[in-house]
């Protein structure tokens, strides 16, 4: 159901995309796409990749889980997406790679430490950019 939201184009009546972006945080959405789709809608790339930073900074601090990690790898992706200026969106994937920054494993009870999901979304998305010749 949220992959279909999350492909639907956010309404142009703020009032009904507030309303959708409620319905996705009470049922606990799990596609990043999504509510990243409608935050942007509200409240503009410039502001959710402010937001999107200090969440990843309290993730990191966290006692991260698989679930958790793997949404915020969501939302790095989904964000940085939404990033249309080319360098913007590098200096922003750059910011959250030293943030990263010898914190990219994290503790699992009765295992061995685990690869935080986001490093390698970053990692991605920052060859992607240097790939396709960003700045």
């Amino acid at each position: 159901m949220f992959t279909g939201i999350a492909k639907l184009p956010v309404p142009a009546d703020t009032s009904v995309a507030r309303e959708v972006l409620a319905f996705l945080r009470e049922e606990q959405c799990t596609d990043a796409e999504a509510l990243v789709s409608y935050q942007v809608a509200l409240g503009g790339i410039d502001t959710v990749a402010r937001e999107t930073v200090s969440a990843f900074e309290k993730h990191l601090a966290s006692a991260r889980t698989e679930p958790a990690c793997r949404m915020m790898a969501g939302t790095i992706t989904a964000v940085a997406k939404q990033i249309k200026d080319p360098a913007q969106s590098k200096a922003w994937l750059e910011a959250m790679s030293q943030a990263i920054a010898g914190r990219w494993q994290y503790p699992v009870k009765n295992g061995k430490p685990q690869q935080d999901p986001s490093a390698a979304a970053i990692r991605q998305l920052l060859a992607a950019s240097a790939a396709a010749g960003k700045p």
